[in-house]
C-alpha cells in the first residue's frame, strides 16, 4: 500500500459507489442482498476484499444483485462492496 494525500485519494476514489452486505453470502449463493443498489448498473462487477463477482440484474426495490454463477465465496453482513463508476456507466 502506498501512502496519498488527501487530494490523491479524493481524485482517486471519486466516482466510486460503495456500500455494505445487508444478508450474509454463503459459498452457492445466487443473488446477493446489499444495503443499497440505487447507484449500480442493472449489470456490471462488485467487488468484495479481493473478489470480483460479475452482477447479470440489480433489483433496486430489494437491493438484490443476481451473480452470473453462483458464489465461491462467503460474506458477512456489513462487508463492504465496492463498484467502479467504469462499471455503472458503461456496464462492464
Amino acid at each position: 500500500m502506498t501512502w496519498v494525500d488527501k487530494n490523491q485519494f479524493n481524485n482517486i476514489t471519486r466516482g466510486v459507489f460503495w456500500t455494505r452486505v445487508a444478508t450474509a453470502l454463503a459459498i452457492g449463493a445466487s443473488t446477493i442482498v446489499l444495503e443499497d443498489t440505487s447507484n449500480f448498473a442493472t449489470a456490471g462487477s462488485i467487488q468484495i476484499g479481493a473478489e470480483t463477482l460479475a452482477y447479470t440484474s440489480n433489483d433496486k426495490d430489494t437491493a438484490t444483485l443476481t451473480l452470473t454463477s453462483v458464489s465461491t465465496i462467503t460474506a458477512d453482513v456489513n462487508d463492504s462492496i465496492w463498484l467502479s463508476y467504469l462499471y455503472k456507466k458503461t456496464g462492464k
